[in-house]
């Protein structure tokens, strides 16, 4: 691009017939970015008025125009034009250095906008880790004997809290081959209708492995909402986790201690 030596401080701009950037001043090559069409430099918005003005007037004096400005923002100018040999020199005189800053301080605005957009994306991504930790942690699977494992759930039953206690209790089951899963309640708050459906599938795939499945601490209220899918379920049911625990320990131990006089009595008979 030509640089324009002037004496006005303004910035100019000497454009051909086509519209065409020939040259410009030092003034406008610090204001405007790098164009070789004028219009590429007036906001689209404000290009049609340009037009009309362009060819109903052969001087144009004090036309307000919104200018791209080197920033990415805009500026708003009063357009000077006048023809000269080959096509127009066209200065431009920003109206005011507060609209310059308003929109400067805009654009920085939104970069900042965006940057907070993405932390808080970030933060989301790792609160939804935190959560669904939490939720694990809300029915850890205890390995009680060698044939019987203890599930306390926590807090309200959701679909997502069941879900991942499930993914665990699966992967526990598989390893430890229970014969008998104690399910305790009594941490329990709500449980709603979709987390309902999803215990009924758990228990249900449960029993399909064989494993014998007793529900304690029920409540009053989890007793109604489990009520539709109760039919369904091949359950015990204990009050308390105590008591239930104490009392499958001692049928272990009363149970092996058959079998091994069971074997003894045998081996007489040898």
């Amino acid at each position: 691009m030509i640089l324009m030596e002037t004496q006005a401080p303004l910035p100019l701009v000497k454009i051909n017939a086509e519209g065409e950037i020939k040259a410009w001043t030092r003034e406008a090559s610090s204001l405007f970015p790098e164009a070789s069409l004028l219009m590429e430099l007036i906001e689209e918005g404000s290009r049609e008025k340009f037009n009309n003005i362009l060819m109903q007037q052969q001087i144009v004096r004090g036309a307000e125009i919104n200018i791209y400005s080197r920033d990415g923002g805009a500026v708003l100018c009063s357009i000077f034009a006048s023809p000269v040999e080959e096509g127009w020199e066209v200065a431009f005189a920003p109206l005011s250095d507060s609209y310059h800053k308003v929109s400067s301080r805009l654009l920085t605005l939104q970069t900042r906008l965006s940057e907070t957009n993405f932390e808080l994306y970030e933060k989301s991504e790792k609160l939804q880790h935190v959560v669904k930790r939490s939720d694990k942690l809300s029915g850890p699977f205890i390995e009680l004997t060698e044939n019987m494992a203890l599930i306390p759930l926590f807090g309200d039953l959701t679909v997502e809290k069941l879900t991942a206690i499930e993914e665990q209790a699966l992967q526990g089951s598989y390893y430890s081959q229970p014969e008998r899963i104690l399910i305790d309640f009594t941490g329990v708050g709500t449980v709603d209708e979709e987390g309902v459906q999803k215990f009924s599938g758990l228990v249900l795939v449960f029993q399909q492995m064989g494993i014998k499945i007793v529900l304690i601490g029920l409540h009053p209220s989890h007793a109604r909402v489990l009520a539709p899918v109760r039919s369904e379920l091949e359950v015990e049911f204990d009050h308390s986790a105590k008591t239930a625990v104490e009392k499958w320990l001692r049928l272990e131990k009363e149970e092996e201690g058959y079998e091994k006089t069971s074997v003894d009595s045998l081996s007489i008979w040898k």
